[in-house]
This record gives C-alpha cells, structure tokens and sequence, in this order.
C-alpha cells in the first residue's frame, strides 16, 4: 500500500468515475484518503477486505505516465471531524497513514474546479 500526497505541479485527469464519485459532497467538506494502488481491481478488493463500502468511494488519478486509484473514505463537515474519524478506522488502514483532504482540493487536482 502507498499514500498518495498531492501533487501542484503533476499533470492529473479525471475520469467519468473520478467525477460520479465527487458528485453530491460539498467543496468545503473533507474526506480522508486512505490508499493508493496502481490497479483498480487491488483498490476494490481493498475496499471490500477492510470493509470499507458503505463510505468509500475510489477516484482515479492519472500523473503522468502513472495512474493511481485512491480510496477516499468517509464525508465529514470539518477537518476536525475528518482527522478524528482516523482513530476508528482499522489498524490496517491507520498503518497506510491516511490524511483528510478537502473535496475541493480534490476536484481542483482533477481539474473539475473547487
């Protein structure tokens, strides 16, 4: 597993999936961002495993040449809430170091605006 920091200067593209999945959370909520992986079948088995679908979403991230698919976790009207959140998740997940990121971060690193 590997964390994802984000990247200012790195060319990214959303996908149709990147955006569905943002729709309906508010830009100035946070989510945490948990992990990374390469394929997307190892993200959606990572979701399942840590039993993380109900408040999941996966969001593809395309830094060129590499693409990642990042499992954003929960919705959280602060960044207070966000962080706390972490204590509840499972020790496997906490081991990845996930962070809260603000979703208008997110939709501005995938160029769908804040």
């Amino acid at each position: 597993m590997k964390t994802l920091a984000p990247q200012k200067e790195a060319v990214v593209k959303a996908q149709l999936d990147s955006r569905a999945a943002l729709e309906g959370l508010v830009a100035r909520h946070f989510v945490l961002q948990l992990v990374s992986y390469r394929a997307l079948e190892r993200a959606r088995a990572a979701i399942k495993r840590f039993k993380l679908c109900d408040r999941s979403r996966t969001i593809e991230f395309v830094v060129k040449p590499k693409r990642y698919f990042v499992i954003m976790y929960g919705d959280y009207a602060n960044k207070a809430s966000a962080l706390k959140a972490i204590s509840r998740l499972p020790a496997k997940v906490k081991r990845a170091k996930p962070f809260a990121r603000k979703v208008s971060s997110i939709r501005a690193q995938l160029g769908l605006g804040g």
